[in-house]
């Protein structure tokens, strides 16, 4: 197995003309990638209502096809359920006084989601 990963790392340094570096976490690279990708969204979400309440410019005739965009994208890669999940966490999550709603998951719990890494802890356990 490992003369077999070191031949590929010296086709693709040949092809590419650089060392190549393999990742061999990737569920954990892909926990990363969520947690930054979810952090984004949030502080998009945040700018665009600020945007909004400070300056009363409506911005949702410019960023609704883009969310629509991904919540499509969400619904490949987590289907219906963990999609909805997502929106929730960005846009019903914490109310208008800062409290963090639950989410009443598929078995009737409540669960208190406070970062992107417990979405993704839920994510993972009912969606993936």
């Amino acid at each position: 197995m490992i003369k077999d990963l070191e031949h590929i790392e010296d086709l693709f340094s040949d092809i590419l003309g650089v060392k190549p570096n393999i990742k061999d976490n990737i569920e954990g690279d892909e926990e990363m990638v969520f947690d930054l990708i979810i952090r984004h969204l949030e502080n998009s979400k945040y700018d665009e209502d600020k945007v909004f309440e400070y300056g009363k410019v409506d911005l949702t005739h410019i960023t609704d096809p883009l969310w629509a965009v991904l919540e499509a994208q969400f619904q490949l890669l987590y289907g219906e359920g963990g999609a909805e999940t997502i929106f929730w966490y960005l846009f019903d999550r914490v109310d208008e006084d800062g409290v963090i709603n639950p989410l009443v998951g598929k078995d009737g719990k409540k669960y208190t989601l406070k970062e992107s890494k417990d979405l993704w802890n839920f994510l993972k356990y009912n969606y993936l």
